[in-house]
């Protein structure tokens, strides 16, 4: 990709691939043809050496033609049949085999083979190795040039971009700081679509309810929930799942040592009994007098503490139950995750057009909504894509949750939802414009005074 292409620097560039290329400018065609065409000779590949330069030559308007010369015919002529009994058309493509002293050209194309009259070649014959885009479709060749004069739209992009097998180089001509990546960004995100004229009259009287390109504003905040409801359902199954295995083991850890708690409490507590039958009684009580408070104390504390024990194995009981519901329910959405997955990719591919259509929009218009929260677009360059960006997150923010201006109220810091997380990201996103400079850095170079 180049920017401040001229057609003499982009067919110096081309030196191995054939000189069959496709050209394309949203503005005058004819500068760029004319000198690629020009050129044709000079240039290395699969040409070189297939035009005869030293035989007999002819003109057709600005262009000498050469036998080899691949040519195209501007005009319908119902008089003129090819071999194969077929009229020649315009924008078919030929390669001229014999040239006649009087101007005459026998040609041969996908038609056949026919011979044009000195006159027709004269006014009705053109070079066909650069084309505007339209001319280009269906064609396939080993290496394609685009040059644009300017932004285009991702239609045209597409023919042009997509005719070479080997190689496609697209060259833009730029102004000012903009760059070729600038204007081709700008081309990939616009959309130029006919549209009826009423339709054109209700957009003029913004009387429509919304843009062609545009989720309406109840769709698109469905979609913006569902899609937060789909991506939180699997993160907390999937967080769910690990915590269940945790806990579960923890709780059978807890759930052993209570019942051993329990069996040397029990067994303690039968041994006080005992004591306490044997020496609590006449003629043996002052001899066992410690042994006997010690049984007491144990008999009175110990049951307290086994039933405390007795409610803790049914809590963890409980809880290890618990854990395998959590863990069931699950596995059961996580089961769903190809289709929930999908419906997502679905949704994404929405968002990202309804996104890519606003972000144009956006950049283009520069409405008041946009400007009192970002500032003005900076000239072109990283600090006016990243407006861009964040421009068309924050239409569609604004767009889905029915804000006139800015991001919206801030949401409270324990709530999680489709508008705290587009908030969230929408508010890092402005930040992040904020911080990026406007300018390229100024250098003061030393001047001299007088």
């Amino acid at each position: 990709m180049n920017g401040n292409a001229t057609p003499a620097s982009v067919s110096a560039t081309v030196t191995s691939v054939s000189p069959t290329s496709i050209s394309y400018t949203v503005g005058s065609m004819a500068a760029p043809r004319s000198r690629w065409n020009a050129d044709r000779w000079r240039v290395g590949g699969s040409c070189s050496g297939e035009l005869d330069t030293e035989g007999v030559t002819t003109t057709a308007g600005p262009y000498r033609l050469f036998i080899g010369d691949e040519i195209a015919t501007r005009h319908n002529d119902r008089r003129l049949l090819t071999d194969r009994g077929v009229t020649v058309k315009n924008r078919a493509v030929w390669t001229i085999d014999t040239i006649s002293a009087d101007g005459a050209v026998t040609v041969t194309g996908k038609a056949g083979t026919v011979t044009l009259p000195g006159e027709y070649v004269t006014e009705h014959v053109d070079l066909a190795y650069a084309r505007t885009g339209m001319g280009g479709q269906g064609r396939t060749v080993t290496g394609g040039l685009f040059y644009s004069d300017g932004a285009t739209d991702l239609r045209n992009l597409y023919v042009p971009l997509t005719r070479g097998t080997e190689t496609n180089e697209a060259f833009f001509a730029t102004t000012g700081e903009e760059t070729a990546l600038d204007v081709f960004i700008r081309s990939m995100s616009t959309d130029w679509i006919d549209q009826p004229a009423h339709t054109r009259r209700d957009e003029l009287n913004n009387t429509t309810p919304h843009r062609s390109g545009l989720l309406d504003t109840s769709h698109l905040r469905q979609l913006v929930e569902r899609h937060f409801e789909i991506a939180n359902t699997l993160e907390h199954a999937a967080t769910d799942l690990r915590r269940a295995g945790l806990d579960r083991a923890t709780a059978h850890t807890g759930l052993a040592a209570a019942e051993q708690r329990i069996i040397r409490q029990t067994a303690t507590l039968e041994h006080a009994i005992d004591v306490i039958a044997r020496y609590d009684r006449p003629l043996h009580r002052r001899n066992h007098a410690h042994d006997i408070a010690t049984a007491q104390h144990s008999a009175r504390a110990l049951p307290y503490n086994i039933a405390d024990a007795s409610v803790e194995v049914t809590t963890l009981k409980r809880k290890i139950a618990n854990t395998l519901d959590v863990e069931r329910d699950a596995t059961a959405v996580l089961a769903q995750r190809p289709q929930l997955e999908s419906e997502v990719r679905t949704i994404d591919d929405q968002l990202t057009n309804d996104l890519r259509a606003r972000t144009r929009i956006a950049s283009l218009e520069q409405p008041d909504t946009i400007t009192d929260t970002l500032g003005s677009r900076p000239y072109p360059g990283e600090a006016a894509r990243t407006w861009d960006r964040t421009a068309g997150l924050l239409a569609q923010h604004q767009t889905a949750f029915g804000i006139a201006r800015g991001a919206g109220p801030q949401p409270r810091w324990d709530l999680d939802n489709a508008y705290s997380h587009s908030h969230r990201q929408l508010t890092d996103a402005i930040a992040i414009v904020r911080r990026t400079p406007t300018r390229g850095i100024e250098i003061e170079l030393p001047g001299i005074e007088l």
